[in-house]
């Protein structure tokens, strides 16, 4: 019983642990997108892309305007996508920090916008807000958690009825 408490909650740890690792991978790639967006340049961001792909269960990376035009895509493996224009996720404007968009059994999907920095400057009165230029889309599988998971719950498993085997041979002698 012991053993699966740790286990389940082992579990509970590694899926919290990678949907932190989501939302830093998300918010990282859109401090590096801001150029990209306001250049309307692919060119400037492709490296990050890449770079973001390179993490072991991305399954997908997206960098979109605000009306919902993908300036960049990626699949896993590096693959370029061509995705439709959507709507862009509601809030997005207002919206700051990164969120988990979706999660289904298969993956976690992390949206966060793409801001320029607001301008504080003690010669003008008026200080310029952030504006949003698109969001950046990280799709995560859930793929190599799910059998880590898997794994644990077997080994854990295995050691408890080791010892209990052990345990009973120890009390027949």
């Amino acid at each position: 019983l012991s053993s699966l408490a740790m286990s389940w909650q082992s579990s509970r740890d590694m899926q919290a642990n990678r949907q932190q690792q989501g939302q830093r991978l998300v918010e990282s790639l859109a401090r590096q997108s801001r150029l990209a967006l306001l250049s309307d340049s692919p060119d400037n961001v492709t490296d990050a892309v890449l770079g973001v792909l390179a993490f072991p269960d991305v399954a997908r990376v997206e960098v979109r305007y605000l009306d919902g035009r993908a300036l960049v895509a990626y699949g896993a493996n590096g693959v370029a996508l061509m995705l439709p224009t959507e709507v862009a996720p509601a809030h997005m404007a207002q919206q700051v920090a990164p969120v988990l968009e979706l999660e289904d059994a298969q993956a976690w999907r992390f949206v966060v916008p793409v801001r320029t920095a607001a301008k504080l400057s003690p010669f003008e009165d008026d200080a310029q807000a952030a504006q949003t230029l698109g969001y950046v889309r990280v799709v995560l599988s859930k793929a190599s958690m799910q059998q880590a998971v898997l794994d644990l719950f077997v080994l854990n498993g295995g050691i408890a009825l080791a010892f209990a085997l052990l345990f009973l041979a120890v009390t027949r002698w």
